[in-house]
């Protein structure tokens, strides 16, 4: 009896180090390409929940394109029909008669929005990244971290290896930027910020872009959702200087960027908001800490739901091949850890989404925004 207990005692901790990702042997669960994206589809997302990005990770000329959850067309508005619960007995008689086409002609006349059929969502806009004669590279890497949340891309360029890190911050609510190199001030690069709905564009100092601009209109209802972006670059050695609205870097050993962005939203009928005062709050803050403090948080908060579900299917020969290449080859090859990978990938979204206290996740946010806003 005594050895059967032991025997139990075993196979429940072998049991529970396969199911506790942390204590198990960490799988690959990684997007990874061997050239940069071409188009947004390619380009690899981060988020926060609240902030998100799209990394496309172009040595040459990196762009990271930024969202911000509240940042929608139009402002505060109806997009109901005021005739609809009038007409909405007739409508179910209707249906209940079969008279679907009389049916479907009330509800046009009577139920859809008379001026507001949705807002859209918007993008803030673009964090630019200019590097001279990296046109050239070689030993291309870029990949999505999803166990970590981490984006990542590294390549060579005349002798010199290069790398870029990337990450959404929930604790400390901004998206943060390093990049580094093997050799010195090897770091020379042009920084600037652009965007469709942007007013203006400034280097309010030698390290700090700014760019602030408002939603457009739609439908008829005016844009009046305001936002300001900040991303303020400090370098570790090289120098740095302000040339009207960007910021050239110059042979630096390490610069971490911050990227920080609010609106006037409130609520969905009111935008009384300081969206200056929001976003320089945001960035005022993580500027404080290093970059190694802000990742490690960044890293402990969104372990805790990733780790809350766990699959593992197995790995065989076709994970050794780059993303693309696997998804283009699913279905005449043997890829288990590809449907691994699909799952813990799609998973985030309900971990976020219905994790209390904790904001929805960047897609399933958007959506539910969109549904259950009179702005959207």
């Amino acid at each position: 009896m005594k050895k059967l207990k032991i025997l139990s005692a075993i196979l429940l901790s072998l049991f529970w180090g396969a199911c506790n990702k942390d204590t198990a042997q960490e799988s690959d669960l990684k997007l990874w390409y061997d050239k940069p994206a071409k188009v947004w589809n390619e380009a690899l997302p981060i988020g926060n929940g609240r902030l998100g990005a799209m990394v496309f990770g172009d040595p040459a000329n990196e762009k990271i394109q930024l969202n911000e959850e509240t940042f929608w067309s139009g402002g505060p508005s109806r997009n109901d029909n005021p005739k609809a619960l009038e007409a909405l007995p007739k409508v179910r008689e209707l249906i209940f008669e079969g008279k679907y086409h009389e049916a479907e002609k009330m509800v046009n006349e009577n139920m859809v929005a008379e001026q507001l059929h949705g807002s859209m969502y918007q993008t803030i806009g673009n964090l630019n990244l200019s590097f001279d004669e990296h046109e050239n590279y070689t030993n291309y890497y870029r990949e999505l971290d999803i166990e970590n949340a981490l984006f990542s891309t590294t390549y060579t360029v005349n002798g010199v290896n290069f790398k870029r890190e990337v990450f959404a911050s929930f604790p400390d609510q901004v998206i943060a930027v390093k990049l580094s190199s093997d050799q010195r001030r090897s770091l020379s690069f042009t920084a600037s910020l652009n965007g469709p709905l942007a007013r203006s564009t400034q280097a309010l100092d030698a390290n700090t872009l700014e760019m602030t601009g408002i939603s457009s209109s739609h439908e008829g209802v005016e844009g009046q959702v305001k936002f300001n972006t900040r991303a303020k670059i400090m370098n570790n050695g090289g120098e740095i200087k302000p040339d009207g609205n960007k910021i050239i870097v110059t042979k630096a050993d390490e610069v971490v960027i911050l990227i920080s962005i609010a609106t006037n939203f409130v609520d969905y009928k009111t935008l009384s908001a300081d969206e200056n005062e929001r976003c320089q709050k945001f960035l005022s803050e993580a500027s404080q800490k290093t970059f190694a403090k802000l990742k490690k948080a960044h890293i402990s908060d969104y372990r805790e739901y990733f780790t809350r579900s766990y699959l593992n299917l197995g790995t065989t020969p076709a994970s050794e091949h780059p993303t693309d290449i696997r998804v283009k080859n699913f279905s005449q090859t043997n890829d288990p850890e590809l449907v691994t990978l699909y799952y813990q990938f799609w998973t985030l979204f309900a971990d976020f989404k219905f994790s209390p206290g904790r904001p929805a996740g960047q897609l399933a946010g958007n959506l539910e925004w969109q549904h259950t806003s009179c702005m959207g």
